[in-house]
């Protein structure tokens, strides 16, 4: 059997004692499969492969040790399962399910629903960091059925938040949208997603001075402080505003905004 390098996840705990590189099997592909084994080029860290080893989800669900870690890869197709749509050669990139992570090891199988075909335009590094964020952003815009005049997606470079604060107007529709950065962020933001109409610079201005109460049809919030941003949403609900807290994705791609 061939044999791979791979991180590991061998007990929950403090990062350094928890994890460590060690030789494992590599994954073999079925060929009747609806599967692909990517070689993989890139793994991105998201705070979640973090939680997970730490122990912090573990009500969620048991892991069975020694796992793999990482959701997010980008490579390039070793094999591909009859009917997949991809072939040897391919450079993809995608998400690992939760049910089977390991993004950060020399080869990854994974479902073909997971992957998309890598644009020629992002490096591998960068196309490796585009999953979990991504989709995150899309199943919370997705998730707002209400009136789209405005956006307020605080963060607008962090992971989920730079992403959504690009697809909000784009491809769903939004016709104003409004982000909050600290002071070193702001230049940067305004250059990177320019069509952005309102920056707000947290660090010295309030955001409530700036954006009114009850302005706002979609708030994105980063923290999970539901509270902080509540006063910010329409009141009228016929508009049916929406707050949506940025977690986890559910690993389906919403039928309205597809990956690919």
């Amino acid at each position: 059997m061939e044999s791979m390098r791979a991180l590991i996840l061998t007990k929950y705990g403090k990062l350094e004692e928890a994890l460590t590189v060690m030789s494992t099997p590599k994954p073999t592909l079925d060929e009747s499969s609806a599967n692909v084994l990517v070689r993989v080029k890139a793994a991105a860290i998201n705070p979640l492969d973090a939680k997970i080893a730490e122990g912090a989800l573990n009500i969620l669900f048991s892991e069975k040790f020694p796992a793999g870690v990482g959701l997010d890869l980008s490579g390039i197709v070793e094999k591909a399962g009859k009917d997949t749509g991809f072939n040897p050669g391919d450079e993809v990139f995608g998400i690992m399910p939760m049910t089977a992570r390991g993004s950060m090891a020399e080869y990854a199988l994974l479902p073909a629903s997971m992957l998309a075909i890598k644009p020629h335009t992002l490096s591998f590094a960068e196309s490796s960091a585009l999953g979990v964020v991504g989709v995150t952003a899309l199943q919370a815009l997705a998730h707002h059925k209400g009136a789209k005049e405005v956006a307020f997606i605080p963060g607008g470079l962090g992971g989920v938040g730079s992403m959504a604060l690009q697809l909000a107007k784009h491809q769903f529709g939004f016709a104003r949208t409004i982000t909050s950065v600290s002071t070193a962020k702001v230049a940067i933001l305004k250059e990177k997603i320019p069509d952005v109409d309102i920056v707000v610079d947290y660090k010295k201005v309030d955001p409530a001075t700036v954006i009114p109460a009850g302005s706002v049809d979609f708030v994105l919030d980063p923290l999970g402080t539901p509270y902080a941003w509540a006063k910010y949403l329409r009141t009228d609900a016929t508009k049916k505003p929406t707050m949506v807290p940025s977690s986890l994705p559910s690993h389906r791609r919403p039928s309205s905004a597809p990956l690919a």
